[in-house]
């Protein structure tokens, strides 16, 4: 039976929207999904394209997700049912353990309780982000502020789990009597002690915290300090790929420390392949 003009246009639409969602190009893949179904009524697209359609939905998931938008994502995610997962048999258990895993993170983000929304899930996905920024996407800049934001959420995982002191609002009766003078400076005007990154570390070492001994380790140091005199922080020096290789691996043992199953949990950060 030959096909109309409509159904040839569409399968032509729809590989090249697929080469670019297998390329991580959600944005570009939506644009020609929605340049091709625009002309039909809204209420029928899902009846007369269903995978169209169907990619179309993947792409607004998978777009929030990467860019770190974890409320919108699961919204997103909500409308990938069955239907839609049937359509792409070969990718359906990876989108399945991909909207769970985002469905989880971002109840966890969503709840008052800082128990949960400092999960090991967190950070977990923030390295699997700033992985495919590096090795898939090159796009260096980018890659180190991930990679330094989850140093951050690393103190502030441990400093809370391990020993209940919230970095954004300290309780100083949980610090060290060596440390008390020198967090003072970081009080607020709303009378809040709220740290940054090296007073975090520094406040986890004088703990006796295996993490805040990382910060004298002379790797991270130089890592770190590459990345405050790069465009991406306070200076005027590139970001290069070696200086994000360099975070990479000074992040690395502090993650696999707090994340003992880091390989188990990697899987259901990583994305389809149409």
């Amino acid at each position: 039976m030959a096909l109309r003009p409509n159904e040839l246009l569409a399968r032509r639409y729809l590989a090249e929207a697929v080469r670019l969602f297998n390329a991580w190009q959600f944005s570009a893949a939506k644009q020609i999904l929605d340049e091709f179904l625009r002309p039909f009524p809204s209420e029928r697209v899902s009846q007369l394209f269903p995978q169209l359609d169907g990619l179309r939905k993947l792409c607004d998931a998978y777009q929030a997700w990467d860019a770190f938008d974890h409320i919108k994502a699961k919204e997103a995610f909500d409308a990938v049912d069955r239907t839609v997962m049937q359509q792409w048999l070969s990718a359906k258990e990876k989108i399945a353990g991909n909207k769970g895993w985002v469905n989880r993170l971002a109840k966890n983000l969503q709840s008052q309780d800082l128990n949960e929304r400092l999960c090991k899930e967190l950070l977990v996905d923030l390295w699997a982000n700033a992985l495919r920024r590096i090795d898939e996407e090159k796009r260096f800049v980018d890659a180190v502020a991930r990679l330094y934001q989850l140093c951050e959420l690393i103190a502030q995982s441990q400093l809370w789990h391990q020993h209940k002191i919230d970095t954004s609002d300290v309780n100083m009766s949980k610090v060290p009597e060596s440390m008390r003078e020198k967090l003072e400076r970081y009080r607020n005007e709303k009378g809040k002690v709220q740290i940054p990154l090296q007073a975090s570390y520094e406040l986890l070492a004088e703990l006796g915290d295996e993490i805040g001994k990382a910060w004298n380790e002379p790797q991270l140091k130089h890592a770190i300090s590459a990345r405050n005199s790069s465009i991406a922080a306070h200076g005027l020096e590139p970001v290069s790929s070696e200086m994000a290789e360099k975070l990479k691996g000074a992040v690395e043992p502090l993650l696999r420390k707090v994340v003992p199953d880091l390989e188990r949990q990697i899987p259901y950060t990583e994305f389809p392949c149409l």
